[in-house]
């Protein structure tokens, strides 16, 4: 079962999937809602257009959440592997 998101936090997924968007939303997250959020862009098929935006903002703006970290690599790895 996907983890639930607020009101703020669709609306954050919804900017997340939109290549047009710009990346700097969703700053000063916390560990739990990004968790959510990545969780939730898997299921919908927009984790990797999410995972770009991180890229782009940059790690050192993300939660000091070491699962969230080893959460983050995993997937990326996954992209990485998933387009060659």
């Amino acid at each position: 079962m996907l983890p639930p998101l607020s009101p703020a936090e669709e609306k954050l997924l919804l900017e997340f999937a939109d290549p047009e968007a710009p990346a700097d939303r969703g700053r000063n997250l916390a560990a739990s809602s990004l968790k959510a959020l990545l969780a939730n862009a898997e299921f919908h098929g927009v984790l990797p257009i999410m995972l770009r935006k991180l890229r782009e903002r940059g790690d050192a703006d993300l939660p000091d959440d070491a699962a969230l970290q080893q959460k983050l690599a995993e997937l990326r790895d996954q992209a990485t592997i998933a387009t060659g």
